[in-house]
C-alpha cells in the first residue's frame, strides 16, 4: 500500500538518502503532526525502513515551541549518549520534517496490559 506524500518531502527523503522511495504508508496518530512509514531501497538493493514524523503548520505563527526542529535537535544530543531511540537520518531545514530509523514495537499505551 503505497500512499502520497508531498511531492517535495519524498524529494527530500531521496535526496537524504541517496535511495528511492519504495513505499510510504501514513500511521494514525501523532495529533497535528503526520507520521509516515517510509521504505527506501538503498544503492546496494537493500530496503532501509525509516519513519517520518512531519508537521504541515507553522510553528512560528502558532509560537509552538515544542517544534521536531527542537525534537530533532534532543535526538541528537541523545545519540552521543548511548540511549537506545531510532537514529536520527535527517532534519529538514526549511520545514519541519524529521525522518529517524523505524523502531520496532508500537507507541499504544492503551494496549499495555501489565500494571507495572
Amino acid at each position: 500500500m503505497t500512499e502520497e506524500l508531498e511531492p517535495w518531502l519524498a524529494s527530500w527523503i531521496e535526496s537524504e538518502t541517496a535511495g528511492r522511495i519504495q513505499r510510504t504508508q501514513r500511521v494514525l496518530g501523532g495529533n497535528r503532526r503526520q507520521s509516515w512509514l517510509v521504505d527506501v531501497l538503498a544503492s546496494n538493493s537493500r530496503i532501509i525502513p525509516l519513519f517520518l514524523r512531519y508537521d504541515p503548520t507553522d510553528a512560528s505563527s502558532r509560537g509552538d515551541t515544542y517544534t521536531l526542529w527542537r525534537e530533532a535537535a534532543v535526538y541528537r544530543v541523545l545519540q552521543s549518549t548511548g540511549a537506545r531511540i531510532p537514529a536520527l537520518v535527517a532534519a529538514a531545514g526549511n520545514a519541519q520534517a524529521m525522518l529517524t530509523e523505524r523502531a520496532s514495537g508500537h507507541s499504544d499505551l492503551r494496549r499495555v496490559s501489565e500494571d507495572e
